[in-house]
Formats: structure tokens, sequence, C-alpha cells
């Protein structure tokens, strides 16, 4: 029988679905969070923001989350489904990795330059997550196969 809690996975793919993974898993995490606009200018970032604002009154009222307009559930809420959680503990080790590889440097060895990467993008993850064991991404330079 298989062990779970001993088992690593790693999934090689192109920096474009890297980034792809890393928006779908901010989404989710959004949602659980109530914060709609903000998933919707991932998914539609031209999207005026008085439409996105209709739409976020509409879902949050469909949902029945008891938040009003302006309100959302931190992460760590006991509100936010465990799905989410472990969505948003996915994207913010994804998007310190591609911050930092875009700015061609690794955040285990280079030191951060405060000038230039000033955004939580390049923070250290925290973990809201339940899953057990540890959560890696690395950017491999190389060629896309």
């Amino acid at each position: 029988m298989l062990d779970k809690n001993n088992v690593e996975v790693r999934i090689t793919m192109s920096w474009d679905r890297a980034v792809l993974l890393m928006r779908s898993a901010e989404v989710m995490g959004r949602i659980g969070m109530g914060q709609f606009k903000d998933m919707i200018r991932v998914m539609v970032p031209d999207m005026p923001w008085e439409e996105q604002a209709k739409i976020e009154k509409v879902l949050k009222g469909a949902l029945n989350m008891g938040l009003d307009e302006s309100s959302y559930y931190p992460i760590h809420s006991k509100r936010v489904p465990d799905e989410c959680q472990n969505c948003w503990e996915a994207y913010q080790h994804i998007r310190r990795e591609i911050s930092w590889a875009a700015d061609g440097k690794d955040w285990r060895t280079d030191a951060r330059d405060w000038k230039t990467q000033m955004g939580v993008s390049y923070d250290n993850p925290m973990k809201y997550s339940n899953l057990p064991g540890v959560f890696k991404v690395e950017v491999v330079k190389g060629e896309s196969k």
C-alpha cells in the first residue's frame, strides 16, 4: 500500500504552464476568501473595476458568505475551505519561484534587492494548508520539451 506521506511528486512544465498553474491556484484561493474582484482581475485583467464590483456583489450574495462589499475572510480563517488554503499555499510557492527567476536570481542563494524586489511575490511563503510534507517549486533553466 502506498504511504502518501512518503511520496514526492515532481511535475515538469514550461514557464507559461507554471504561470497558468500559479494563476489558477491564486483564483481558487481568492474564491475561498471571497476576494472576487481580485479573482476577476487575474482572469480578466482589462475588465473595468465597476463591472468587477457588480460581479463580486452578486457572487457574495448568491454564495451567502456573510461578507459585505468590502470585506473578505483571511486565508487562515476556518470559513475558508481547506482546498482554497492548499491552493493559496501552492500559489505563494510558485509565485516566489517565478518572481525570483524572472529577475535572474535564486532566492536560495541570492540576496534580495529591496530596490527592485519590493512586493510580496518575493517573500517566503506562509504555511496555511493542512497538508503534510513540504511544498517545493524550482525553476530549472534549460530547453523545454
